[in-house]
């Protein structure tokens, strides 16, 4: 099940392949893309504040601030727990020119994956790939991290 697959390890590869289509991936993650946003189409949505803790290159963190849109080709995994979030956001090192973000989202769009998920506990709420947000407001903190509601684009 591709839901299974993506909540696991596998979501690296898709999501790599989604940010850079020029990368070399196994033979089947372009159908494996295909399928989940499919299945995620036939979910019902989850309606409510969810959270994504991450690390994102400088100058796309930037060019969305500038812009007020947030976008990300790939697939865009959250939780309803901000625990589960601010704890993605902290895990390992930064790379040069990264910045932890902790996104705040309104979902209209997202689908409740755990009943299918490897991580149960992480509780997520997946959204298709290639999804635009609305950036409503945004703090950076002393130390250097960010805080960004974001809610989806119709």
């Amino acid at each position: 099940m591709a839901a299974y697959d993506y909540s696991g390890p596998q979501y690296k590869e898709i999501n790599g392949w989604l940010r850079d289509p020029s990368m070399a991936v196994s033979a089947d993650i372009p159908e494996t893309v295909e399928t989940l946003n499919k299945f995620l189409d036939r979910l019902p949505p989850h309606n409510g504040r969810v959270y994504r803790g991450t690390k994102v290159p400088g100058h796309i963190l930037d060019e969305a601030l500038r812009t007020g849109v947030y976008r990300d080709p790939a697939f865009f995994s959250s939780s309803t727990k901000p625990g589960v979030a601010e704890k993605f956001m902290n895990s390992g090192a930064l790379d040069p020119g990264d910045r932890r973000v902790l996104f705040e989202i309104e979902s209209a769009s997202g689908s409740n994956i755990r009943p299918m998920s490897m991580f149960a506990t992480q509780d997520e709420i997946l959204f298709k790939s290639g999804l635009e947000f609305k950036i409503e407001k945004w703090t950076e903190h002393a130390d250097g991290s960010y805080t960004i509601k974001l809610r989806q684009r119709e």
